[in-house]
């Protein structure tokens, strides 16, 4: 998770705030991310580990990241927004990779979950089908530092390989979704798995689900 600022904002005399409109409570998120790794930088340009003040330089130590990923035994679990944010972040698609290619279940799939939130619309989730069909290319992600991207690529490219990394990270994606759907229990996903095979066109599929 990322977050920053400069800290409390002002207002006017009066206690409030006429530069911005009043948002609705329900349509403030925080994410509290209670089990942070420390973020070890390596490189920089004042030292061989970066400079003491300011800003850290070079890219973050994947080594942690990847201990943790492979060592949760129950799997990932990534966390859709109505922007399909994921489809384009560098970070959550390499850690989608880390549990499909490192720690698959012994049936061959991989451990790699969805959470969906109930304001998904159907023509988002299509979206996310058609581009992880066509295949996730790591190169057009970003990452809040450009030295994160061309450190993750290097390392996926001496492991995988990119080309295989783009299909695991595109099936393992779409199979959790649909996964999810299909399984939550809620009539509202299932109605949208319903839809979503609709739209796709797999109507052998949505009758045997239907029946």
């Amino acid at each position: 998770g990322g977050g920053g600022g400069d800290g409390g904002g002002g207002g006017s005399g009066n206690g409030e705030d006429d530069d911005e409109p009043s948002k609705d409570p329900s349509s403030i998120y925080v994410w509290l991310d209670v089990l942070a790794l420390p973020q070890q930088y390596h490189g920089g340009a004042s030292t061989p580990e970066g400079p003491i003040f300011g800003p850290p330089q070079g890219y973050i130590d994947t080594q942690e990241v990847r201990d943790v990923v492979i060592n949760c035994d129950h799997g990932t679990v990534f966390v859709l927004d109505r922007t399909m944010a994921i489809l384009g972040r560098t970070w959550p698609l390499y850690e989608v990779w880390l549990a499909a290619y490192y720690s698959p279940h012994e049936n061959g799939f991989s451990r790699v979950y969805a959470a969906i939130p109930k304001d998904i619309h159907v023509d988002m989730l299509l979206h996310l089908q058609i581009t992880c069909q066509a295949g996730l290319d790591l190169a057009r992600t970003t990452s809040s530092k450009p030295e994160d991207k061309q450190h993750i690529m290097t390392e996926v490219r001496n492991a995988s390989g990119l080309k295989r990394m783009q299909g695991i990270i595109s099936d393992s994606i779409l199979r959790a979704t649909r996964g999810w759907l299909r399984w939550s229990g809620e009539p509202q996903d299932m109605g949208l798995y319903a839809a979503l095979m609709l739209q796709s066109k797999e109507y052998a599929q949505l009758q045997f689900v239907l029946n």
